[in-house]
């Protein structure tokens, strides 16, 4: 499966000129730009890349890995389109392939991050898992200045001189 669609591709391609028809023509780029991009994320996230195409679609792939998969195709349709024209290199497809291998370069070493990763904690915590909290009340039998019985136990109050 694959970590983007050929619309996300076709969003770095100019429609008039080139671009994806369908899923079905984006597979020779999709097979060479997924074991890219796995390859550099694995170190970074070594518990998330193998889930990102799990489900069939790349809906589960954060956007911004997304959107370098869909520049590294576009880098490689134009790549390979204009080489049928010329022998110099397309300047774009360059462009596309240098500033995507940037990005996937800071993801990995930790100077871009996944905004849209959820990191969702699998722990439920509530209040009284955290202390002093307003479920611990003063007593009766606590002789402390500036309590009186029922208040929050707190070690110390914003009036106190230290």
């Amino acid at each position: 499966m694959s970590l983007a669609t050929f619309e996300d591709g076709n969003r770095w391609l100019d429609q008039t000129k080139i671009r994806f028809e369908n899923a079905s023509d984006a597979e020779p780029e999709v097979a060479i730009v997924d074991p890219i991009v796995k390859s550099h994320l694995i170190g970074a996230f070594p518990n998330d890349v193998g889930q990102w195409d799990e489900s069939g679609t790349p809906e589960s792939t954060p956007e911004l890995v997304r959107t370098i998969c869909g520049m590294l195709m576009a880098s490689f349709r134009y790549a390979k389109k204009y080489s049928e024209e010329t022998t110099e290199p397309s300047s774009y497809s360059g462009q596309l392939y240098a500033q995507a291998m940037l990005m996937l370069e800071q993801l990995r070493n930790g100077t871009l991050t996944l905004e849209d990763v959820n990191l969702e904690s699998q722990i439920a915590l509530i209040q009284g898992d955290f202390w002093p909290n307003n479920t611990t009340l003063v007593t009766s039998d606590m002789d402390l200045p500036m309590l009186d019985t029922g208040d929050p136990l707190r070690m110390f109050s914003m009036e106190q001189e230290f």
